[in-house]
């Protein structure tokens, strides 16, 4: 009985030598993964060492993220793509023949000296560009699914729009000597930006239009009792070509 009991003896001392005792130091992953968990949830850049470190569940989550990230980045970009505003230049064609900048008197009778020509002006634009129709329930529909459909996938973000658009003219002095309006045609080159190169065409109401004073014809001579060529400004419509960069 004694020898039985010493044998119980025995082994219950050699299970209890036998236990390994936890290590207190502290492990390498945990922290990398607690910290590359932190750093996902703040949305932050992770570390080469942080990225080897991720699980295949947190290598989804950064990924998605990013993800989302983009697809909010692209829709921004177009809703800055449709609606903005450009700077420019402008051209206004036609009706030189009545647009006088400058007359003089030769052997008493009046000359034209100088006319209008079709140069170039600055110009500022605001625009509306359309992907789709507006003016019906199942384009309007599509034109908003083309937002949501831009998030998922940059290849199905529109890269061209077409609607309606206003701008002003500036003379050299920088005054405002017109104002257009007509359909302007946008397009861009990177889903993921909203800049766009445009091209619009319309009419525009130039309001310094200068011409001689009644009394005065070219070719003819001075009114009775004037000494000097008299002109008036008139307003006028004419044909407006605009080229724009949104930004």
């Amino acid at each position: 009985m004694r020898s039985l009991l010493a044998t119980c003896l025995l082994l219950l001392t050699a299970c209890a030598t036998s236990r390994t005792v936890p290590s207190t130091e502290p492990s390498t992953v945990a922290p990398a993964n607690d910290t590359a968990d932190s750093r996902l949830m703040a949305g932050s850049l992770l570390t080469s060492t942080q990225i080897a470190g991720l699980t295949e569940a947190q290598a989804k989550v950064a990924l998605a993220k990013q993800q989302e990230e983009e697809g909010q980045n692209r829709q921004s970009a177009l809703e800055d793509f449709k609606t903005g505003a450009g700077l420019g230049i402008s051209v206004v064609i036609g009706g030189h023949q009545s647009v006088i900048e400058d007359a003089a008197v030769v052997d008493k009778k009046i000359v034209i000296t100088r006319t209008a020509k079709d140069q170039p002006r600055a110009a500022l634009e605001a625009h509306q560009l359309f992907t789709g129709s507006p003016f019906t329930s199942s384009g309007r529909k599509a034109i908003r699914q083309q937002v949501q459909d831009c998030a998922t996938n940059a290849v199905n973000c529109p890269l061209m729009g077409i609607g309606p658009f206003a701008a002003i003219q500036t003379a050299t002095d920088n005054s405002i000597t017109s104002v257009g309006f007509g359909a302007m045609l946008g397009v861009r080159a990177d889903p993921r930006k909203g800049s766009s190169f445009n091209i619009g065409i319309g009419i525009v109401f130039d309001a310094h239009i200068k011409q001689l004073a009644s009394g005065f014809v070219e070719g003819k001579e001075l009114p009775a009792g004037e000494t000097q060529i008299k002109f008036t400004e008139r307003s006028a419509r004419r044909l407006l070509v605009t080229l724009s960069f949104a930004f």
